[in-house]
């Protein structure tokens, strides 16, 4: 069994959770100068956390232990959702 840990309170949660989501559709009102994002990976000091579109109203946000690998972190996620 992997170990979990917890970085942030449950409020500091929400908080980024709804930053995270606040921050996804601001991204959405520039689709016609940048193009559609089709994902976000944040890597931090403790761990890595990465957003994906699973379609227009919902996202996929996980978190990763900072070893993996950017790629194939996102590759193995893209290919399980595909």
């Amino acid at each position: 069994m992997t170990e979990t840990r917890d970085f942030l309170t449950e409020e500091q949660d929400r908080k980024v959770m709804e930053y995270t989501v606040n921050y996804w559709n601001y991204r959405k009102t520039m689709k016609d100068n940048i193009g559609n994002a089709k994902f976000i990976l944040e890597s931090y000091e403790n761990f890595k956390k990465l957003v994906i579109a699973l379609d227009p109203e919902r996202l996929l946000i996980m978190t990763f232990d900072k070893e993996g690998g950017q790629r194939d972190i996102v590759e193995r996620i893209q290919s399980a959702i595909a």
